[in-house]
């Protein structure tokens, strides 16, 4: 197995992972595995595929793409539902200021 392909199922995998770790809603063992995605996908590089293992190659990416789209959706959702939690909290301490004056 080429490097290439073994970087991209090492992708793969961590993506698969982060993306059952933010379905759990374990945001903080997220944020400490992220940066090790994020290495391995700068580690691709294309430009030394096998002309062997071209469409191999290409299908990875491909899911590795699908799962990047996958982790981008949870992570605005959980930016989304946090922006919502911060505006309740922001109501609720004018409410209790207003209150104690």
């Amino acid at each position: 197995m080429s490097e290439l392909k073994k970087t991209i199922g090492q992708g793969i995998a961590l993506s698969e992972r982060l993306i059952q770790i933010a379905e759990q809603g374990d945001w903080e063992v997220f944020q400490k595995l992220e940066p090790q995605r994020q290495a391995l996908v700068k580690q691709l590089d294309v430009s030394t595929v096998d002309p062997d293992e071209v469409t191999q190659v290409r299908e990875g990416l491909a899911q590795l793409i699908s799962l990047n789209e996958q982790l981008e959706q949870l992570c605005q959702s959980q930016r989304t539902e946090l922006l919502q939690q911060l505006q309740l909290l922001k109501k609720s301490d004018k409410a209790r200021k207003a209150y104690q004056e």
